[in-house]
C-alpha cells in the first residue's frame, strides 16, 4: 500500500469541502463549532456536530455522544 493510501483524514458535515489531516486541528474545530453552536457557556442544544474520520487502519465504528450529559454543572 502507498504512503499516501495510507494517510488519515477528518471531514466535518458542516464543511465538507475541508479535509483536515492535522487531528490538533479537528480538535479546534470541534471546540470552535461547540462554541458556535452552544455558546461559550457550552448549553445544551440539538444541534448535531458530524466528523467522519477515514483510515485505512481500524474498524468502522459509530459513536453518539449524547448532548447534556455532564458530571461538572455548567451555567444556563
Amino acid at each position: 500500500m502507498k504512503e499516501a493510501d495510507m494517510r488519515e483524514w477528518a471531514v466535518f458535515s458542516h464543511s465538507e469541502d475541508k479535509v483536515f489531516y492535522d487531528f490538533n486541528a479537528v480538535r479546534d474545530e470541534i471546540i470552535a463549532r461547540t462554541d458556535a453552536i452552544a455558546g461559550k457557556l457550552k448549553g445544551v442544544s440539538n444541534e448535531e456536530i458530524q466528523l467522519c474520520i477515514h483510515s485505512p487502519t481500524v474498524v468502522d465504528l459509530t459513536l453518539v455522544d449524547l448532548p447534556g450529559l455532564t458530571k461538572v454543572p455548567v451555567a444556563g
